[in-house]
């Protein structure tokens, strides 16, 4: 009888896990498409990497449908492993899964706009970015990541370069060689962003350590 209250539960569990997951993947796929056609306006969407979202709805999915297997084929009853830290490890990787498809940092004319589900939306223009640091991580469990400050010490924003993400990378190239930002509205500023937002171009200018003495604005 528990067993079969059981299967009802996670059959349930499962059913919405499955809804919600394609319908977040969905939603962050159609977000991807929309945000590329904005390029052409100047505007950069950052967004977590395709490999981990993929990686979070796997195990979500994997541990979900794996108890409720193991209660199909087995009159396992309530079972403390099976049940209670199966609920807990997919909702562990649940919240991580729609943190990471609701995260993204926009580049703008405007300035910069950083979006987290469990955060308040924070907004830097360009020209506030005042230090660059980048943590060379030696254990390859981490990726190595690139931290950008404001001159009070708060931070705009970060990613990881070994996933992509180098428009606001070559906007700070652009501002060390030619001693100002960039102008998002002038096309030949543009297009040299556009020509530098590759890894080759831009790392080996903030791998060495930390720059500062960048921002125009105090904030």
């Amino acid at each position: 009888m528990v067993n079969t209250i059981m299967i009802f539960i996670w059959g349930a569990l499962d059913s919405l896990l499955i809804y919600k997951v394609l319908r977040t993947v969905v939603t962050y796929e159609l977000n991807r498409h929309r945000e590329k056609k904005l390029r052409a306006e100047a505007v950069y969407v950052m967004r977590t990497n395709r490999f981990e979202i993929a990686t979070y709805a796997l195990v979500i999915l994997s541990f979900a449908i794996g108890v409720f297997v193991i209660h199909l084929g087995e009159d396992v009853g309530f079972h403390f492993a099976f049940d209670f830290i199966g609920l807990g490890m997919t909702g562990f990787f649940m919240f991580f899964f729609w943190n990471g498809a609701g995260t993204y940092t926009k580049i703008s004319p405007e300035g910069i706009e950083r979006g987290e589900p469990c955060n308040d939306t924070v907004f830097f223009p360009l020209n506030a970015i005042d230090s660059v640091s980048y943590d060379n991580n030696t254990d390859r469990e981490y990726a190595d990541s690139l931290h950008f400050y404001t001159k009070s010490g708060k931070l705009v924003t970060e990613f990881c370069p070994v996933f992509g993400s180098y428009p606001l990378l070559a906007m700070t190239r652009f501002r060390i060689e030619n001693e100002r930002w960039p102008d998002m509205s002038n096309p030949d500023d543009i297009a040299q962003i556009d020509a530098w937002a590759n890894r080759r171009s831009t790392l080996r200018y903030f791998s060495y350590g930390k720059i500062s003495g960048l921002a125009e604005v105090d904030m």
